[in-house]
């Protein structure tokens, strides 16, 4: 049986692990987002100094092929920056652009496979709103039809009552569209993981990411949904300040939905898990009462059973700059922390090798 995950419990690590990060981790949301504006206005600034279709589709093929090569792998960069954060490390505007360098490939690849389902996943829905909005724009005009025809023959305006239809049938065809995103918002959350996936595990195929997210996410996809629609008085706070809170906001859901995929990840990916095509029951059983100490199993060694979360461990290692991490003069080790100090610095060690 699916053990759930406790919001609150992730949403607090959240907070935690952002203490001190919060600007950073901004400022990298920021850039990506500045990166992908200028990409977006591509188009629209052409079309405003020219007329000529073939330069509007030139700039239209243009626009692609960097939201394929460039933007795509910037937001996989940016999910990076915030499993850099679930594991204590301070986030960096190079981690955006990691991807470009160790798996360019697979951050094309992936999400644009994903984009590719879920877009094959739209289409349905976006035919059945079609469908049922033009019934409901329909039964609007056949029941003012005549109201209508007077308005282009005599001039008349239509009635009150008449016009209180057309609003209710613009409202009702807008409630229907809405309600048909949120099945297809649950169905397409099968794919949610797959970039966490990457970043994690950037030797896996594009294939075997979307595998794993869809294997982890069985029975999980209406958690999802609701976790999401849980931080919907945080977006209202975005909207009554303007923007201004999404300084926190940003960070926040983000950071905890990096959480999410740390407690239903274990025993749907890593070498044990996916080398031999296996994405069935986790392998091993976790708790998910208690926030967790996440542990990376690229770049930071092998990943090691997760432990009891208070605070984020400061880590050894500065996963930017592969410099050691001096620790506060006041800091307490325990002995089992030491021995798992050490393991990670043996595994930084044979990082190259590792990654090779």
């Amino acid at each position: 049986m699916i053990q759930k995950i406790d919001r609150s419990s992730i949403k607090l690590q959240a907070k935690q692990q952002l203490q001190g990060k919060i600007w950073m981790t901004f400022l990298c949301i920021l850039v990506a987002g500045l990166i992908g504006g200028a990409i977006g206005g591509i188009p629209s600034k052409v079309m405003q100094y020219t007329d000529s279709g073939i330069v509007w589709f030139l700039a239209w093929c243009v626009y692609v092929a960097v939201l394929i090569f460039v933007a795509m792998p910037i937001n996989v960069g940016l999910t990076k920056v915030y499993l850099n954060v679930t594991y204590g490390y301070k986030p960096s505007l190079s981690t955006l652009f990691e991807p470009f360098g160790k798996y360019y490939k697979n951050s094309i690849l992936t999400p644009l496979l994903v984009g590719i389902f879920e877009f094959l996943w739209y289409i349905p829905f976006f035919i059945l709103s079609v469908i049922i909005s033009a019934i409901a724009f329909a039964g609007a005009i056949y029941t003012i039809g005549e109201d209508i025809m007077n308005l282009f023959l005599y001039g008349d305006m239509p009635g009150s009552a008449s016009i209180a239809g057309v609003i209710g049938a613009v409202f009702g065809i807008y409630l229907i569209i809405l309600l048909l995103m949120i099945p297809y918002t649950i169905i397409v959350n099968a794919y949610a993981q797959s970039t966490f996936v990457l970043c994690e595990y950037p030797d896996m195929t594009a294939s075997q990411c979307i595998a794993a997210s869809k294997a982890m996410m069985k029975g999980r996809k209406w958690e999802l949904f609701v976790l999401n629609l849980s931080f919907i008085l945080w977006y209202l706070l975005v909207a009554v300040t303007f923007g201004i809170a999404i300084i926190y906001v940003g960070p926040y859901v983000s950071v905890t939905l990096a959480n999410y995929y740390h407690r239903i990840k274990d025993g749907y990916v890593g070498p044990s898990a996916y080398n031999n095509g296996s994405y069935g029951q986790p392998a091993q059983s976790q708790q998910y009462g208690a926030p967790v100490q996440n542990q990376a199993p690229y770049g930071y060694g092998q990943p090691v059973q997760n432990q009891q979360y208070s605070a984020p461990v400061q880590p050894k290692y500065d996963p930017n700059t592969g410099e050691p991490i001096q620790p506060a003069a006041d800091q307490v080790v325990s002995e089992s922390q030491q021995a798992l100090d050490q393991a990670s610095h043996d595994m930084m060690t044979n990082f190259d090798d590792y990654t090779e």
